[in-house]
């Protein structure tokens, strides 16, 4: 599978909620980084066991939360997803929506590692 090709198969899965499906497009040494600030977790994350608790902490936190990919753009071995998160913050109830951009990096058609970019303080503003 080509990587631009995979990363719609693994953002169609999250947005679907099948985590099963996503987590099978995932290789066992997924290095997962957050940026410095968001409220909810704090990478990177490594593995497998790692990156299940990262979305139980934004399970935790978050409900309705939207991953909306709008372009994903080859960039020599990688791809860049640019696109909007959004959902509501469980403590508060208060919503954001933000724009994100992702650098993904495949192998053997897996996702081996995602590196986030996100307005953090608007994030926290809703926390």
């Amino acid at each position: 599978m080509l990587p631009q090709d995979a990363a719609r198969t693994f953002y169609d899965a999250l947005q679907r909620g099948d985590m099963t499906s996503a987590f099978a497009l995932i290789d066992p040494e997924i290095r997962w980084i957050t940026p410095a600030g968001l409220v909810w977790a704090s990478g990177p994350y490594e593995g497998i066991a790692a990156l299940k608790t990262y979305f139980g902490h934004v399970a935790a936190s978050i409900t309705d939360l939207s991953v909306q990919i709008d372009e994903l753009l080859p960039c020599g071995d990688r791809i860049v997803a640019v696109g909007r998160e959004s959902g509501t913050v469980k403590a508060t109830g208060r919503s954001f929506s933000v724009p994100c951009v992702h650098l993904l990096s495949f192998s053997f058609g897996r996702l081996k590692e995602l590196v986030g970019f996100i307005d953090t303080a608007r994030i926290a503003d809703a926390f």
